[in-house]
């Protein structure tokens, strides 16, 4: 193995002594600004900073770390906490059960979906879904998934719509646009190269370059340019040797350079033990997810946050 090939393998770490120069950001400044006051407003207006410097250290971290199917409020700026959900085939009331205090609709699995070739419809099953989440006060849907079918028996192939990216694509950016609609967010999952669940943990996916613009990253391409989900959720795999929380390539420089994506990368969940577990490999550290370019790591508790991070910097 040449020295050249060792150095491509190697993951991307944080190096702290690139940062000793670097100043904490402003925390607790009285700017007097509330987040209802920003609807509206555009994404490099500068009084989005001023809103940031409002927040205490405590507020970032529970917002950053603290992310379990929920946002954390933040009485600086006077934001509400709010509630997220899973739901590729409507909004899932199994995990929390009668907490939710709704009942909701279920569709049929997406590859059925998909089948329609019917984006009229699909819409409206978007719109559906939205509905049962405002009934259920639930802010964000953790869905569509739109990876690819890249095996018949891959164990998500419920979840995602087809082995061809544009259908796919094209399928979720309906389903997304329906939901938000009703001014919910969609979270759209898993980016990227999520092809099995026997042990997606740790699987590897080896793909080429070609192969992944022109199938693997085509299918959220053309649901971000065509809908723009307020989230990307990232998937738990590699992609040639690298996390996928923790590839600045495709977080930065694909899903917000290439896609002008705005809103927020999210980790997939990690209960707090298994973090802890992995955490010792070195593996699904929040501090290397967030210097990537993930804004918020659904990992449960507080004790998982291991760095601040300023969405956009």
């Amino acid at each position: 193995m040449t020295d050249l090939l060792i150095k491509d393998l190697q993951q991307y770490r944080y190096n702290p002594a690139d940062y000793e120069a670097v100043e904490m950001p402003t925390l607790g400044a009285k700017n007097g600004i509330k987040l209802v006051e920003m609807i509206g407003a555009d994404y490099n207006d500068p009084k989005w900073q001023q809103l940031l410097d409002q927040l205490t250290y405590e507020e970032m971290c529970a917002m950053i770390g603290d992310s379990f199917h929920w946002r954390m409020p933040a009485a600086s700026v006077q934001a509400p906490g709010s509630r997220d959900e899973n739901g590729p085939q409507g909004l899932t009331v199994t995990l929390f059960g009668s907490t939710l205090g709704v009942e909701t609709t279920a569709f049929t699995s997406e590859d059925v979906m998909a089948a329609t070739f019917n984006r009229e419809l699909l819409y409206k099953v978007g719109n559906i879904i939205g509905n049962d989440c405002l009934a259920a006060d639930v802010c964000c849907l953790y869905g569509p998934g739109a990876n690819m079918h890249r095996m018949p028996y891959g164990g998500r192939n419920f979840e995602y719509y087809s082995e061809d990216p544009l259908l796919a694509g094209r399928t979720a950016a309906a389903i997304i646009n329906g939901a938000q609609s009703n001014g919910i967010g969609t979270s759209l999952k898993h980016f990227a190269g999520n092809s099995q669940e026997i042990n997606r943990l740790a699987n590897d996916a080896r793909i080429s370059l070609r192969a992944l613009r022109e199938i693997y990253l085509k299918n959220f391409e053309i649901a971000v340019r065509e809908a723009q989900p307020w989230t990307i959720m990232t998937s738990y795999n590699y992609i040639n040797g690298r996390y996928t929380s923790e590839d600045r390539g495709l977080l930065e420089d694909i899903l917000r350079k290439e896609l002008f994506l705005t809103y927020t990368p999210v980790t997939d969940e990690c209960l707090a033990a298994v973090k802890e577990a992995i955490d010792e490999h070195g593996h699904f550290n929040t501090l290397y997810e967030t210097t990537a370019g993930c804004t918020v790591s659904c990992h449960c508790g507080p004790g998982t946050l291991g760095v601040l991070f300023i969405a956009g910097e």
